[in-house]
């Protein structure tokens, strides 16, 4: 990208710069200096007057989140589309007001406005048959995500991702490492900026557009190649260009989509395990636009709820353990799934609620914390209140920017949404409610929630055994109600589905079915450790489960690094 040309017009001429780009509908951002995009809000109105200040910018946030712009020596706004970029710089904040809607910050006029060179050079289209591939590292040491080559050019790129990567990133955030692979194996490092993030509607995927960063005398030659190359290339896939394309062999081996060596064939997936992934794809997409404050797709996870129940009502013991069977996905989505599935089923027809309000209200609870995450989002913004630390603003966050348009009853969005984290003795969040604000629902809530997750392994622990999981909160009564324990053991038994297990005979097999006394009735055999260890992928029903041996114990699924599909 060439470098930034400063420009120094009157500073009303700024100001009314800066309120055309408003005016067309651009997205405007404000930003500390030097913090930058990391603490950027989205402008949604700007008003001026003849004052000292004569900018007034209401943004998209709460009073508490001015807090680091009004604390910054200097802002500046960015635009993040019609041209390259444009960045008004040396804004100074006054004072904050409160409206209705959003939140303002008069501000003096800027200083400055720094304008790129637009495209560079042309974009040159890729896709169909004609291919190149990314490798994105995010920050030092990460492990590299792959990704499409949508279109490219000397400023920068269009990436194709996949819905899980895509839920870490975040508009403005650097990019460590951006590593485009063209034909003849051609390859082009280079540093970049996450500029917009598109979710795709008929895929799970979107499509992030990335700006390099200012490149050397080397990269820019190396990435003119490859341009070069693929212009050349593209007139020969379309019959132009003449003889000059003799010498653009290269490209008749460039025809399809390059295999990674280390990708593994996918296994084959359980019934219901695609319905379920087809959720866990729609729920990234909504948690992706709530984090980039884009358009939210809540109608797909409202359809999504409706499925969840009738799956349930179809088989629930393979619902069960097909929520068990999401491990590629992050764990915001593994368990805001899993809560749904296992909340539908606990309350079932006990309750007046609208069993898909209930499930869709689940689905979505904890997206919040993708709100309120800054860069990365990791486990510890879904673990952090398991392991003392404090509570975050998620539930806030969330019903902020969701909660008008979630297609639920109100006393359901109060028992699951803001009051699965309450606890009967007043010690929960976000309220400290006590029990006696404490429907049956969020009582129920709080229990599902809590058990998954005990249940479930993250990086700083191993998952408790089920029966563990339910002693620790049958015991502690005064939080918990022990009613609904109870009936959530009735329920699940005390060896779940899902739960792996260690049999006499030397296999470890994953539970997929239970009868009425909670005795394996089916299993997968993943394991024969009386024959060196060996692999085995059957499932066997109940005539074949006594074979096996003696069910001994439950195991650790890390310790022998296994998974239930």
């Amino acid at each position: 990208m060439h470098a930034a040309r400063p420009v120094a017009p009157h500073p009303t001429e700024l100001i009314s710069k800066l309120c055309a780009l408003g005016d067309r509908g651009d997205d405007l951002w404000l930003c500390p200096i030097p913090e930058g995009h990391a603490h950027a809000l989205r402008i949604v109105k700007i008003e001026t007057d003849d004052a000292a200040a004569p900018l007034l910018l209401w943004v998209a946030a709460m009073i508490e989140d001015l807090g680091v712009l009004r604390r910054a020596d200097a802002l500046m706004v960015c635009s993040r589309q019609g041209s390259d970029f444009v960045r008004f710089e040396g804004l100074i904040a006054i004072e904050s007001i409160t409206g209705d809607q959003a939140v303002g910050l008069r501000c003096t006029a800027p200083e400055r406005m720094l304008g790129g060179d637009g495209r560079q050079s042309a974009r040159i289209p890729l896709g169909g048959e004609f291919f190149a591939r990314a490798q994105v590292t995010t920050l030092e040491h990460d492990r590299p995500v792959a990704a499409d080559v949508g279109n490219l050019s000397l400023g920068g790129c269009l990436l194709e991702i996949d819905v899980q990567p895509a839920l870490l990133w975040r508009i403005g955030q650097p990019l460590a490492e951006i590593i485009i692979v063209g034909p003849h194996d051609q390859r082009v490092s280079a540093s970049g900026e996450i500029r917009h993030i598109q979710i795709m509607n008929d895929r799970p995927a979107v499509q992030v557009g990335v700006s390099f960063a200012r490149l050397e005398f080397s990269q820019r030659r190396q990435l003119g190649r490859m341009l070069s190359d693929m212009e050349r290339g593209l007139a020969l896939r379309r019959g132009s260009g003449g003889r000059m394309l003799a010498d653009c062999a290269q490209f008749t081996e460039f025809t399809g989509r390059p295999t990674d060596a280390g990708e593994r064939p996918r296994p084959v997936a359980l019934p219901m395990v695609g319905a379920l992934g087809a959720v866990a794809a729609n729920l990234g997409k909504l948690a992706i636009a709530l984090r980039n404050d884009r358009p939210a797709p809540i109608e797909a996870v409202a359809t999504d709820a409706r499925t969840i129940c009738r799956l349930l009502a179809e088989d629930r013991q393979a619902l069960l353990y097909a929520l068990c069977c999401l491990g590629e996905y992050p764990l915001l989505l593994q368990h805001s799934i899993a809560v749904a599935g296992r909340l539908a089923d606990l309350v079932g027809d006990t309750l007046a609620a609208e069993p898909t309000h209930i499930v869709l209200a689940a689905l979505v609870h904890d997206l919040g914390r993708a709100v309120v995450a800054g860069r990365r989002l990791t486990e510890a913004h879904l673990f952090g209140e398991h392991q003392g630390g404090p509570a975050q603003p998620h539930v806030s966050a969330l019903l902020r920017v969701l909660g008008p348009r979630l297609p639920i009853a109100i006393d359901v969005r109060q028992n699951v949404i803001e009051r699965i984290n309450e606890r009967l003795d007043g010690s929960g969040y976000p309220a400290g409610y006590d029990a006696s604000a404490l429907a049956p629902l969020s009582r129920a809530a709080s229990v599902v929630d809590a058990i998954d997750m005990l249940t479930r392994a993250n990086s700083q622990r191993d998952a408790l055994p089920p029966l563990s999981a339910y002693r620790q909160l049958y015991e502690a009564s005064a939080r918990y109600d022990r009613q609904w324990v109870t009936r959530y053991v009735q329920r699940q038994g005390p060896l779940p589905v899902g739960t792996l297990v260690r049999y006499s005979g030397g296999f470890l097999a994953w539970i997929m079915a239970l009868d009425g006394s909670g005795q394996p009735t089916r299993l997968r055999l993943v394991r024969n450790l009386s024959g060196g260890q060996r692999p085995v992928d059957e499932i066997v029903d109940k005539r074949h489960i006594a074979q096996l041996g003696e069910l001994e114990r439950t195991v650790p699924a890390r310790q022998y690094g296994l998974r239930p599909y």
